[in-house]
């Protein structure tokens, strides 16, 4: 199988995002819209291209296209990961960030989810923070310690 990229394919007269725009408002997967679409434009090639691998390179430029969008548009690393969150039908949410608006998709967040990432976020970092801290005062208490015997046992 050939192994040339879309782009390779399709110059530069689409972007991912359009790509993938196109294959959803039809229907049908990326893979297949660029399959159908290729032989349209080479009628006559005998080329045998992995449609699959280029299905998902696109797909997966797009969705990086999608991040970008959503950092160009000020949102907090929270209210993104809240958008790109593991939701049920993803690629009808998918098809919907690619053409929501920036009021939409404000609209559209949960507030409340938001607060809870950005507070499972603060914690992650402060019990980090907490956990690792070394000091001249703990390394002294522990050398006077192990001294003395170490830890003192348990007595039941």
């Amino acid at each position: 199988m050939n192994t040339k990229t879309w782009n390779e394919i399709f110059g530069n007269n689409l972007t991912p995002v359009e790509i993938v725009k196109q294959a959803m408002d039809s229907n049908i997967t990326v893979a297949d819209w660029l399959h159908s679409s290729y032989i349209e434009m080479y009628p006559d090639s005998d080329e045998q291209l992995d449609f699959d691998k280029l299905g998902e390179q696109i797909t997966d430029d797009a969705t990086a296209d999608l991040h970008r969008r959503m950092a160009d548009w000020n949102f907090s690393a929270a209210e993104q990961e809240f958008i790109f969150a593991d939701w049920p039908n993803a690629e009808e949410h998918i098809q919907w960030l690619l053409t929501a608006t920036r009021t939409e998709i404000d609209n559209w967040i949960d507030p409340e989810a938001v607060a809870t990432i950005e507070r499972s976020h603060a914690a992650a970092i402060l019990g980090s923070r907490g956990g690792s801290v070394t000091s001249a005062s703990k390394a002294a208490s522990s050398a006077a310690n192990g001294r003395k015997g170490g830890r003192p046992k348990k007595v039941i």
